[in-house]
């Protein structure tokens, strides 16, 4: 295959990458250049937010100047028109970086690896899709939702609010950690990237990383780094954690903090905060900021969110444990599974559904559940063409049947999923109570009820 990038031309770009950076926008493709600045969110002393995360850092930079650190690159044709520079650091394969360029242009690995994926546009975003089957108008409609929601709860003034939704947050469903990788250089299930204002996650809605892209976004001009218990604690309590909801998260740290897994003071040094699981770290923080948001005053949260930054993680100062109060009240409860006995169902019920083994019914303002074992439940909200990955994961070896929501019942626990955004709405965990005692059954049923508001569609039978 023809190399469409010359050698003397990946020489001047690695050269401008490490000696002038100041010189590197006029090789980037503008169309990429516009879309890096399409939301005007800028970071301090970053000259290249396009680079932010696919270049050597700062450190890395000073050292090879310094003739400390060795450097080594190749150019390889990846396709008749692309080709790639990967760089490698003291020949270090875990310091492989690297960049796409059309012809002479430095393009983003967005570009170049979603070129062919299908595309769709939403009122605030537009999704790129590796594989239609990901992505389903319910999912959609809940990421609109959770922008519109933020909004207010941030305060992103009218203006703002009409460019975020004609400019879109450009959002990259992946299929596998892999992609993901591929795209941002690092594995995970989701990340949000700074570089491109873009989610790339394999998760269709995933509300946490967005969260982190709307707090920057009405910041506007952004340190690099932010103390994590401000950074993650918001995007916990505003979204969640990919695949869990914000009120399963809170009940966990409200266990944690009960059974002291963890000191909060714990959470304002960030050392101390990064040597702590963030299985923990990150609900507790979320739910100890939403304690502190109740009365969301955005102005004032978002100055301590400005002042514990920095451009470099070792300046991030230390957060004074006086700048904080948390104040739990009876009304902050995040149980929504009520034990009911079976002779306190009302008579008047609704029958919905009845397999002989299950029975849904209701009345206006609850679902009233009979279960004997893990059930499936269609919604009023149908899809097509969709797979859930949860449902995959839980079922490996069954067909997905169109279902919204999968109820696992058991003497330890009871969880209730979202198939349609493969999230955990809530669950109620026998040992997480100050007195655990096994889930209530009664003659292998449990019977228990649920405020019809809890669910975002209406329940109507079992699959």
């Amino acid at each position: 295959m023809a190399q469409t990038l010359t050698e003397k031309s990946a020489e001047e770009f690695i050269d401008k990458l490490i000696h002038t950076p100041d010189q590197l926008k006029t090789i980037l493709k503008r169309k990429n250049l516009l879309e890096t600045e399409r939301l005007g969110i800028t970071y301090k002393g970053v000259e290249n937010k396009f680079l932010i995360s696919y270049e050597p850092n700062r450190y890395q930079k000073e050292m090879i100047i310094e003739g400390k650190l060795d450097y080594q690159y190749n150019v390889s044709s990846v396709s008749s028109d692309f080709s790639k520079i990967t760089l490698l650091l003291d020949n270090e394969p875990e310091t492989a970086k690297d960049f796409y360029f059309d012809k002479d242009s430095l393009i983003s690995p967005i570009e170049f690896f979603t070129g062919e994926w299908n595309q769709i546009e939403s009122k605030y975003f537009r999704i790129y899709s590796e594989s239609t089957e990901l992505l389903n108008e319910f999912s959609i409609d809940k990421l609109d939702q959770f922008v519109e929601e933020t909004i207010k709860i941030l305060d992103i003034n009218k203006d703002n609010d009409k460019l975020l939704a004609d400019k879109k947050i450009i959002y990259i469903l992946c299929e596998s950690e892999e992609s993901v990788k591929k795209i941002t250089g690092y594995s995970s299930r989701g990340q949000y990237n700074l570089a491109y204002d873009a989610i790339v996650s394999t998760y269709n809605a995933h509300l946490h990383e967005i969260a982190h892209l709307l707090v920057n976004y009405k910041l506007k001009e952004n340190n690099l780094f932010t103390h994590p218990f401000l950074q993650e604690g918001i995007a916990v309590a505003l979204g969640g954690r990919g695949g869990l909801a914000k009120e399963p998260l809170f009940s966990f740290a409200e266990f944690a903090l009960l059974n002291n897994f963890i000191d909060q003071k714990q959470l304002f040094d960030i050392d101390s905060f990064s040597g702590i699981d963030a299985s923990i770290t990150y609900p507790v923080s979320g739910y100890l900021l939403y304690l502190y948001n109740k009365n969301f005053d955005t102005s004032e949260f978002l100055k301590l969110y400005s002042e514990f930054g920095s451009d470099t993680r070792e300046k991030i100062p230390k957060i004074p444990s006086s700048l904080f109060s948390f104040q739990r009240t009876a009304a902050d409860t995040f149980e929504y599974i009520e034990f009911i006995g079976k002779e306190n169902i009302p008579d008047d019920l609704r029958l919905i559904a009845n397999d002989g083994e299950n029975q849904i019914s209701s009345n206006e303002e609850w679902y009233y559940f009979s279960l004997s074992d893990t059930v499936l439940i269609a919604s009023d909200i149908p899809v097509e063409n969709f797979k859930s990955n949860k449902f995959s994961e839980i079922f490996p070896e069954r067909p997905y049947p169109d279902v919204q929501y999968l109820i696992s019942v058991n003497e330890a626990e009871i969880a209730i999923y979202d198939l349609y955004t493969n999230d955990l709405l809530t669950n109620y965990i026998a040992s997480f109570h100050e007195n655990p005692t096994p889930i209530p059954f009664i003659e292998n049923r449990v019977y228990f009820r649920i405020r019809k508001e809890f669910f975002n569609s209406s329940l109507i039978r079992l699959e």
